[in-house]
């Protein structure tokens, strides 16, 4: 006995019977199907989309309804549309199915549905194939993630025979692309039982991919809604995600933030009357204000007229600043107005030209055309259209290049801009912000934030079925709940990380997507459908580098150009980032971009993912002015038409120069009355050369304060 204790494990093994070892290996394989049963989820959501518009989506929530028991149906029994959640119980799977066909429609509430779906089941009918309206929303959809997938492919008898495995092959092919190159594919017959047993089999046993920043929040798919005396919306669902911290603020789609009054947590989620277990009454952990305290009161008592703080003000200046800077300093402070923040940037003009937004009532005011009359507003906006269409190939062909006014100094036109000499090594020293930016959230250390917020626990678990009570808030109507609700249209409330309620400056990376075509100039107000939010921003645009960048300065780009490489590329090819004002999001999160006025309903003309919420970013506009060598020799040259004036050369003779060939060159004397001047550069120029120079000045997203 005293030697057996010393034999290893597989010493011991071999000395059991036969019989024994194969009783162990029997119970550990039935322990491992028990473990992987339960780890598949005794509950999983189930959306169905039609790809083909002769299929209905409803029939396959129909036809697994007949063979299975039905255990619940949200909404009134009495007028069913095919729309409503089925809960359904599979028996020998121990598992329930909750069944949703999706419309896809209506994008906005297709895209919250595929969202709280495990599986997604993908219908194509051999009748007519699969649609291009809804290839088009698919893609739009898939822009904010799609989970794991089944094909079904129906109506292969309306297929000729020898033409149906090239039909077959062509429609897992298409599925493959633009859903998941995973994504199992079956033929399906709606009259055979045996199809429909090999779907449900499916449906429970496939491993599940789910999305990953759905899963890393907290989300209730509301399954009914109702108001009290007081005002109080409760709303009931099953938890998924992360869970719910009712101490958070919460959110509820296309309604706004709100606070969370009580949480109770039911047992017996399939009975006629659920048990309350648990009720959680939290104390507030976050603040509702989005907007930092500004104490305005220390400001006013600062403040003076312009002249006392130009005679009073001490310019400082940082280390290691040129002379030529250093005057630009002296003169102009930080070289930004606050009558210049709104400016846009499609062309150089006036403020007030440059923020008109295409299609407003104030635009065509302006154009001296009446609002009331329909044809001339149209014309306008089509005229609008052309013209933008132009600027956008011109800002292509011939980046941010202006003309030199003549009929004013060139130094008063650019009084705000600086010289730069390098963008990626130069660091733009002037910190001044708009004073709205002083009521927005920055965070120092963004990264440690975010995890910190990521690791926080929820007070309820997923999979609970819930009732979450919101307090009243001004300004938002809970009788549209209701009435979204009755009307099919899904109701998710989302359980806020900290810091989610305030509001930033959020920076994504976006690349052109859709058949849209139309040029998107910044400041231009869009719709973004940024994780659960949706809202209506005036974001900018900015150019992103594809090497190292060490510094936090991006250069403004005047349009969101389409990126000229092909679908599916990878994230770090995406040439544009986007800053919006917006509330704090954590990365990863995706944003979808929409045409403003359109509630989301047609496909998407930009997708992108969040990468950080920073308002201290710089981002740069620039604008080149050029001249034309007049005579040349060797590395000299006189140029003309930059200036028109000798004090305009004087004033601009620091700054350096370059050539579209690759020269650099600074100017050496003015020449003459009429802006001509002498320039040297570091190799020999031509006369079919270009002389350029850059200026630089910062830029900030439009600020709205919501209230």
């Amino acid at each position: 006995m005293a030697a057996n204790k010393h034999l290893s494990s597989s010493s011991r093994a071999r000395q059991q019977a036969k019989s024994e070892r194969l009783n162990a290996s029997k119970q550990k394989r039935a322990h491992q199907r028990e473990q992987q049963r339960v780890s598949l989820k005794s509950q999983r959501n189930v959306g169905v989309i039609s790809l083909s518009s002769s299929f209905d989506a409803r029939n396959i929530p129909a036809l697994l309804s007949e063979m299975h028991e039905v255990v619940s149906v949200v909404g009134n029994p009495q007028e069913p549309t095919g729309y409503e959640p089925i809960y359904v119980k599979v028996k020998d799977q121990r598992m329930t199915l909750c069944l949703k066909a999706i419309d896809i429609s209506d994008l906005p509430s297709a895209m919250d549905l595929v969202k709280l779906m495990d599986i997604c089941v993908l219908v194509v009918s051999g009748a007519d194939g699969a649609d291009e309206e809804i290839i088009d929303a698919l893609s739009t959809i898939k822009g904010h993630g799609v989970p794991g997938c089944i094909g079904l492919i129906t109506d292969l008898d309306t297929v000729e025979k020898k033409n149906r495995s090239p039909f077959r092959a062509a429609m897992t092919q298409f599925v493959h692309y633009h859903v998941d190159a995973d994504t199992k594919c079956v033929d399906f017959d709606p009259t055979a039982e045996s199809a429909i047993k090999a779907l449900t089999r499916d449906l429970c046993l496939t491993k599940l991919k789910p999305i990953a920043w759905v899963e890393s929040t907290g989300t209730l798919w509301t399954e009914d809604a109702s108001l009290d005396e007081s005002g109080a919306l409760a709303l009931t669902g099953f938890v998924r995600g992360s869970g719910l911290d009712p101490a958070r603020v919460g959110h509820i789609t296309a309604l706004g933030d709100v606070r969370v009054r009580q949480v109770s947590i039911h047992t017996d989620p399939f009975g006629t009357r659920p048990i309350v277990e648990t009720v959680i009454r939290p104390d507030p952990a976050d603040e509702l204000e989005p907007y930092a305290e500004v104490q305005e009161e220390a400001e006013e008592a600062d403040m003076g007229t312009e002249g006392d703080i130009r005679e009073k003000q001490t310019v400082t200046v940082p280390a290691g600043t040129s002379e030529y800077q250093a005057a630009w300093y002296a003169r102009y402070g930080d070289g930004e107005d606050d009558e210049d923040e709104g400016m846009s940037d499609m062309e150089e003009t006036s403020d007030e030209e440059e923020d008109m937004l295409p299609g407003t009532a104030e635009a065509d005011e302006d154009m001296g055309l009446p609002t009331e009359d329909p044809t001339q507003a149209t014309e306008a906006k089509r005229q609008h259209a052309h013209e933008l269409r132009e600027a956008a190939e011109e800002d292509k062909d011939f980046p941010d290049e202006v003309d030199t006014p003549v009929d004013m100094a060139a130094r008063d036109r650019f009084r705000k801009y600086v010289g730069l000499k390098s963008l990626r090594s130069s660091p733009w020293r002037m910190k001044h912000t708009p004073a709205e930016y002083a009521r927005l959230f920055a965070y120092p250390a963004f990264e440690q934030t975010r995890r910190a917020a990521m690791a926080a626990t929820s007070a309820v678990e997923a999979g609970q079925l819930a009732t979450v009570v919101v307090e009243p808030r001004d300004g938002l109507d809970f009788s549209t709940v209701l009435a979204r609700m009755a009307a099919g249209t899904p109701v998710v409330f989302v359980s806020l990380k900290e810091h989610e309620a305030r509001r930033t400056i959020v920076h994504a990376r976006v690349s052109r997507r859709g058949p849209d075509t139309a040029p998107v100039p910044s400041k231009e107000p869009v719709m973004v459908h940024v994780g659960w939010r949706r809202e209506t921003v005036h974001p900018i645009y900015y150019e992103l580098p594809l090497g190292l960048w060490n510094l936090n300065q991006y250069k403004y780009s005047r349009f969101l150009h389409r990126n000229e490489v092909e679908e599916g590329v990878a994230e770090k090819d995406w040439p544009h980032g986007m800053a919006f004002e917006s509330n704090t999001v954590f990365p990863p999160c995706p944003i979808v971009v929409f045409r403003a006025g359109v509630d989301g309903q047609t496909p998407s003309i930009a997708r992108g993912k969040v990468t950080a919420c920073d308002p201290s970013r710089a981002i740069l506009k620039r604008v080149v002015m050029t001249g034309y060598p007049y005579r040349v020799k060797k590395n000299k040259a006189v140029v003309r038409f930059m200036f028109f004036g000798p004090e305009d050369v004087k004033f601009f003779k620091p700054i350096e120069m370059d050539t579209k060939h690759g020269l650099h060159g600074h100017i050496t004397a003015s020449l003459g009355t009429h802006g001509y001047f002498k320039a040297i550069f570091n190799r020999r120029i031509v006369m079919t050369d270009t002389v350029c120079m850059k200026l630089w000045r910062r830029v900030f997203p439009p600020m709205v304060v919501k209230e």
